[in-house]
C-alpha cells in the first residue's frame, strides 16, 4: 500500500508494463461550460459541481444513497441480490 500511496504523490504509474513511467498530467485546463459537468448513462446522472461540507451529513447521505443506487440496480438485475418488496 506505501508503493501505491508513493506512486500517486509523485506522479507516476504504480503497476503493469508502465510501472515507475510518469503519469501525464496537464497543469492548466480551459474554462468549461458548467452544462459539461453532467454525466448521464442509462437514466443514470451525476453532476461533477455536486458539494457538500463536513457537517452536512444529511445531504452527504443523500449523495452517497444517489450514487450506490445504480449499482444496486444492476446487481438486482442479475440477481445477486434480491429486490425488496416496496421498494423500487
Amino acid at each position: 500500500m506505501h508503493q501505491l500511496h508513493g506512486s500517486s504523490v509523485t506522479y507516476r504509474v504504480a503497476v503493469g508494463p508502465r510501472q515507475g513511467r510518469k503519469v501525464f498530467t496537464l497543469q492548466t485546463m480551459p474554462p468549461s461550460d458548467p452544462e459539461e459537468w453532467v454525466g448521464k448513462v442509462d437514466g443514470f446522472s451525476l453532476h461533477a459541481g455536486v458539494a457538500t461540507k463536513s457537517h452536512e451529513r444529511k445531504k452527504l447521505e443523500r449523495i452517497c444513497r444517489y450514487i450506490a443506487l445504480q449499482g444496486c440496480r444492476v446487481l438486482r438485475r442479475l440477481g445477486i441480490i434480491a429486490s425488496v418488496p416496496g421498494r423500487r
